[in-house]
């Protein structure tokens, strides 16, 4: 498990360094946004295979479902309500000044 993810991490530091440098051209880049796009889908697909073959994932979707909705609504709610408070105590008081 931890080779793999230094494989990641390898390969991820690699692209990086390959694409600051600009050894590719702008052509190369539109080609490699479809590729990522292509290798996107394809994952999600592999995703959902897995995930569908799980019999207890599929038997337990609903609760799933509904922690999910119910976890999704919440960091909505509070994101919300920390960002009401940040901007009347902390960018309210750079106007008063």
């Amino acid at each position: 498990m931890t080779s793999k993810l230094l494989l990641y991490l390898a390969l991820l530091a690699a692209g990086l360094v390959l694409g600051r440098a600009g050894v590719f051209g702008k052509k190369m880049y539109s080609s490699l946004d479809r590729l990522q796009m292509m290798c996107l889908m394809l994952l999600l697909l592999m995703m959902g295979i897995n995930l569908g073959s799980d019999r207890k994932i599929v038997e337990s979707l609903g609760t799933i479902g509904i922690k999910g909705i119910m976890f999704g609504l919440s960091t909505i709610l509070f994101s919300i309500i920390f960002v009401n408070i940040y901007s009347r105590f902390v960018v309210g008081r750079g106007k008063r000044g």
